[in-house]
């Protein structure tokens, strides 16, 4: 028999369901959706699942334990808003709201294991999300990710703190890298926010949630998924056939790192595209040194043949 674990905090529970280690009570009512995964439901006959973390319109992310090696981890399921159905009353299968969306779905199932398979190459860089497994049940994907402790960027933003300049390109510069050599392997994040980026305990940052990930080479030919957040999306994400690679990522990394810096979100590329009305971060009462300004604005180009192109450093300064 399965020993019972908190779907809170995925720690042992001993013989009662308050949890004492977060105090969450167990055997409380699950409010849900009845298109989540239940918890305690098993996966490949050794994940585990807990409380939901969160969805968006391609997933959603469960934390979870790994029962071979005793260890806690975050759970990402392909489940796209919109097109996926699940009851969980009656199974724990997806359906599809609507049959003739079946070769989408599956040519998105396909997607997302072979993006999740080009980022479990890079498990020993720093700045990404370690992918650690990933397979198809209940008639859709998931990936096995490691769980990362801390907050996202997004939520120290909110609390009111903002970063030195200097800082926080410094904390990026791994990230940079790691991103860079997965640029030389044709891929792009496509969805680089703060919401999006985990500031562990220590102050290292890690990039996570690549389900909008994509290949970009021959991209002239292909049309790609319309991804985007305001204020970090640039210009060519809000077009199927809009010209994405490196240079995506780089505004969405520019675009966070002046968030970081100044506490304001940037204004939209769209709208930027109609009348550029972007402050630099100096007229914003910023102190920031003036190499370091350039490099958000030359990276927030709103055209992107006017960033900096495939394998061309992102801070080409010495911090």
């Amino acid at each position: 028999m399965m020993q019972p674990y908190c779907f809170h905090c995925m720690n042992p529970l001993g013989s009662s369901p308050v949890c004492r280690f977060c105090g969450h009570d167990n055997a409380a009512p699950v409010n849900s959706p009845v298109y989540h995964l239940p918890c305690g439901t098993q996966l490949h006959g050794r994940y585990v699942i807990g409380r939901a973390l969160g969805e968006g319109g391609f997933g959603i992310t469960y934390v979870g334990k790994d029962l071979s090696l005793d260890m806690k981890i975050a759970i990402k399921e392909y489940y796209p808003s919109g097109y996926a159905n699940r009851n969980n009353t009656v199974s724990n299968k997806v359906t599809l709201n609507y049959q003739n969306e079946g070769e989408y779905f599956q040519n998105g199932v396909e997607h997302f294991l072979r993006e999740a398979k080009s980022i479990a190459k890079f498990h020993n860089e720093i700045g990404i999300v370690d992918v650690r497994a990933f397979f198809e049940e209940n008639d859709t994907a998931y990936i096995i990710m490691e769980y990362l402790e801390g907050e996202n960027l997004s939520d120290k933003i909110r609390s009111g703190e903002k970063f030195e300049a200097s800082e926080i390109f410094k904390l990026f510069l791994p990230m940079m890298n790691t991103l860079d050599k997965m640029h030389r392997e044709n891929i792009i994040h496509r969805d680089i926010t703060p919401e999006n980026v985990r500031i562990l305990p220590d102050g290292t940052l890690i990039l996570m949630d690549f389900g909008s990930a994509r290949y970009y080479s021959g991209m002239e030919k292909k049309t790609m998924s319309v991804q985007f957040k305001p204020g970090y999306a640039p210009f060519e994400q809000y077009n199927k056939k809009g010209n994405q690679g490196p240079w995506t990522d780089v505004y969405s990394l520019c675009a966070t790192i002046y968030k970081c810096v100044t506490g304001v979100t940037p204004v939209d590329a769209l709208e930027r595209s109609q009348e550029d009305t972007l402050q630099r971060p100096s007229e914003l009462g910023i102190h920031i040194p003036e190499s370091l300004e350039n490099i958000i604005m030359y990276g927030m180009a709103i055209r992107p043949e006017n960033r900096c192109q495939k394998h061309q450093p992102v801070c080409p300064v010495r911090l």
